[in-house]
């Protein structure tokens, strides 16, 4: 995984962004993140969500994002819905560092966490 990186810590599980300086999101992010936390939902049980020291994420990749059609767009914000259902529902608490900026999908992310900080 190139986009994030998941720091153990003991029983919980630390999910980095790790997509440049900001950690706009694309659709790698996504899948990601998605399989991520479901290997941490079999392996842990807690989770602490953060990014860089600038940004949690500055929201959608829209240069991405720009050139898709209505299907893939479509396709993108369904997998970018069931990453969010995954990690609002986790059976496990869940934390959101904000040591940056969470602007649009940033802030969508640490509000699907139980906590912020």
């Amino acid at each position: 995984m190139k986009n994030i990186i998941i720091e153990p810590k003991e029983k919980i599980a630390v999910l980095r962004l790790a997509r440049g300086v900001t950690n706009a999101i694309n659709p790698a992010l996504v899948s990601e993140c998605t399989e991520a936390l479901q290997l941490i939902q079999q392996q842990y049980q807690g989770l602490v969500l953060t990014g860089g020291a600038k940004f949690l994420s500055i929201g959608l990749d829209l240069p991405a994002l720009l050139p898709f059609n209505r299907t893939e767009m479509i396709t993108f914000w369904r997998q970018f819905d069931r990453m969010l259902l995954k990690l609002y529902t986790l059976p496990m608490p869940t934390a959101c560092v904000v040591s940056g900026h969470a602007t649009a999908g940033g802030t969508i992310l640490a509000i699907s966490c139980d906590f912020r900080y």
